[in-house]
């Protein structure tokens, strides 16, 4: 995917977090123009210093900031958003708090930042909003995920409508849902164990960076890492969920409580 992206404009919003770094080197190998995003100034420094690209402080989860960034931003053909915030544990654990910053960051973020860019991509006729998910399709959920099983179901739901807009309209712009596999990031480290349990691997960020490029040369509007056990357990799931709990999710369930059930 080398140059694949040469001279096009791309904004990663949350390229602070655990992908972060992965994503902004993966882009700019395949030489990008790059606009970088996130809440942590200082890590925006770093990578400032790291890539010589211009860097935006911004809190996805409030619609002034995403309007101040998008206003910051004279053109962009693609806009990365890897933010996103993860709790797992029983629901009657969550804190009030908890529950409204999953909501405001994963959901209500994901909507306010993709309305802040979809108008000015629809005027160049061109671009592409990825937003990073949860494990599969964003409706194959995990008990002790609830609340952020349900952001991501939600935003999955929201870029399907959206798209459906954008053929309606005959606007080439599409939205893509990336389900990225487990990766070897600082956050997700304690809970590696869980995943090899349950016989999933656990990639290096930079793999999980090259995945996500290439969902975006593809233009899948949903784009599953994990390859076809994957992608075929999520459809036997969304069709007959049952038949998933027991053929899987049963077993899988009883991991997950052992590790997060409290």
């Amino acid at each position: 995917m080398k140059q694949m992206f040469h001279h096009k404009s791309v904004l990663i919003v949350g390229a602070t977090g655990g992908l972060g770094n992965a994503v902004v080197q993966a882009f700019s190998s395949a030489g990008a123009r790059l606009m970088l995003a996130g809440r942590d100034a200082e890590k925006l420094q770093q990578l400032h210093q790291q890539f010589s690209a211009p860097v935006f402080q911004v809190d996805i989860a409030n619609p002034e900031s995403v309007e101040a960034l998008k206003n910051s931003v004279t053109h962009v053909d693609v806009v990365v958003n890897l933010t996103g915030v993860d709790v797992r544990k029983p629901l009657d654990s969550h804190s009030i708090e908890e529950i409204q910053r999953l909501i405001a960051v994963n959901l209500a973020g994901s909507i306010y930042l993709t309305r802040a860019f979809l108008p000015q991509m629809k005027l160049q006729q061109n671009g592409i909003i990825l937003h990073v998910g949860g494990f599969a399709d964003g409706r194959l959920v995990f008990p002790f995920y609830s609340v952020d099983a349900a952001t991501r179901a939600g935003v999955s739901a929201f870029i399907e409508s959206v798209n459906r807009e954008m053929r309606l309209e005959k606007s080439p712009v599409r939205l893509i849902y990336f389900s990225p596999s487990p990766a070897d990031t600082e956050a997700e480290r304690p809970f590696h164990g869980i995943w090899r349990e349950m016989g999933l691997r656990v990639e290096p960020p930079a793999h999980v960076a090259e995945e996500l490029l290439r969902a975006i040369s593809t233009q899948r509007e949903r784009y599953l890492m994990g390859g076809v056990v994957t992608e075929m357990f999520a459809r036997l799931n969304s069709a007959f969920p049952r038949l998933a709990d027991f053929l899987m999710m049963n077993q899988y369930g009883a991991i997950l409580q052992k590790y997060l059930g409290g």
